[in-house]
């Protein structure tokens, strides 16, 4: 079964098709969003603000840190138990949540990746042909990063199986996409 990637929609390659959302320094990072353990009871939602003022929030709100959500969408896809969704504070436009991923597997045996500094997964970039989604939303570890509580420290990218592909493009499709991740 195909495994895909799910990506913000971008405009002639340049601008996000949703708003981007921030804080008011440019700087929102939550790096527990890169673990796969629950958040849901110590997170403290914070406060952003869109980041080109002129636009509006969209169903989808961007940032490289995670993907932004609004209430009808995370409704569709609080289907998958294996989603987080933790509040977000958006100045003017009320709640949204960030998509948590909360499972995750090891790099596949045969796949392709660059690695970045130490042994961290740096870009993947295909998997091997037998490789099948675990569960329907997922992503990667970092390696030597699980602990003995199951928790792991994952690559930023979500990977999904095809039915959860398919529902993250009924929803949402507009501003994210599926996109199949290569094969050897």
């Amino acid at each position: 079964m195909p495994v895909f990637e799910i990506k913000p929609v971008f405009i002639d390659g340049t601008d996000a098709a949703a708003e981007w959302v921030d804080n008011e320094h440019s700087a929102w990072n939550e790096p527990l969003l890169r673990t796969t353990a629950p958040l849901a009871e110590r997170w403290e939602a914070p406060a952003l603000e869109l980041y080109r003022s002129e636009k509006i929030a969209t169903a989808v709100l961007f940032h490289p840190t995670a993907h932004v959500v609004s209430q009808g969408v995370r409704d569709e896809l609080s289907q998958f138990p294996e989603l987080e969704f933790l509040p977000v504070e958006v100045a003017g436009y009320g709640q949204f949540y960030a998509m948590h991923v909360l499972t995750s597997c090891e790099l596949p045996a045969g796949s392709v990746a660059d690695t970045g500094p130490g042994t961290d997964i740096a870009l993947i970039r295909a998997f091997p042909k037998s490789f099948d989604a675990p569960m329907p939303f997922f992503r990667i570890r970092h390696p030597g990063t699980l602990t003995a509580g199951g928790m792991a420290v994952c690559v930023p990218d979500v990977y999904a199986s095809e039915a959860a592909a398919t529902a993250v493009m009924r929803v949402a499709g507009k501003f994210l996409r599926a996109v199949r991740v290569p094969t050897v």
